[in-house]
């Protein structure tokens, strides 16, 4: 099979799913949305049956895995607990209403399938102070400068905390936290000072404030307070078939 260029990705990021999904048994993945198809291709190469799914059917050129158009915004053409895994790759922060979206992926894992889900850490350090300063997170903000090609917007930020509700409202326990790569000397020395630091301070005010035991483990990891993407592994609860 010859060697792909599909161009950049976020650093670290597929490695990092690929990383969470080589240790699964093989099965089918949908891979949603698949953009170039980067992903859906590596899956491919290990072993995995793979459906790259996309609202844009001219985005994906891969002749080694099926392709089914679909809107995440939408129901998905998929049975009920009919496939083993779900991955979604910085879609989260495009949708307009990610409840929905994993409800649906709920819908058509298999009990005990793996949902992989990345997007924006909006509760890092850095974001948390960009927010402070300029109002917005990182990743997110100058909308209004892209009206014409909606569905490449980053429209809704959403941190750990209400992505785990989410999930377990939906059947959906997350297992593991991941990153791709710290921001801590993303914007040089100074500012690697100051984010080291405030750490103490997020970490005391994490600890006084926040109730719930699962949440506030996780929000004192390192993942959450330098990771810039996040990853989450999830498991639907039931007996994998």
């Amino acid at each position: 099979m010859e060697n792909k260029d599909f161009g950049g990705c976020a650093v670290g990021l597929h490695d990092k799913v690929i990383e969470l999904m080589i240790e699964e048994k093989r099965g089918t993945v949908l891979d949603a949305p698949s953009g170039l198809g980067e992903l859906s291709y590596l899956l491919h190469k290990n072993g995995f049956k793979v459906i790259a799914g996309d609202i844009d059917k001219s985005v994906c050129k891969l002749k080694e895995v099926d392709f089914k158009q679909l809107d995440l915004n939408k129901e998905l053409p998929f049975e009920d607990n009919s496939l083993d895994y779900v991955i979604c790759v910085e879609g989260v922060e495009h949708l307009e209403n990610p409840h929905h979206t994993i409800k649906e992926f709920s819908r058509i894992l298999k009990p005990g399938g793996k949902a992989i889900l990345t997007t924006p850490n909006v509760l890092n350090i850095f974001s948390r102070i960009r927010y402070l300063l300029i109002g917005y997170h990182e990743y997110f903000g100058d909308h209004f400068l892209h009206e014409d090609n909606f569905y490449v917007l980053h429209i809704n930020p959403v941190g750990f905390p209400e992505l785990n509700f989410i999930l377990k409202r939906n059947n959906l326990e997350v297992e593991k936290v991941a990153m791709n790569k710290s921001v801590l000397f993303s914007r040089g020395f100074l500012f690697a000072v100051l984010m080291i630091t405030l750490l103490p301070v997020v970490k005391i005010m994490t600890k006084l404030k926040v109730k719930d035991g699962f949440v506030k483990q996780y929000m004192l990891s390192k993942e959450l307070l330098v990771g810039s993407l996040l990853v989450l592994k999830c498991k639907k609860r039931g007996s994998h078939d």
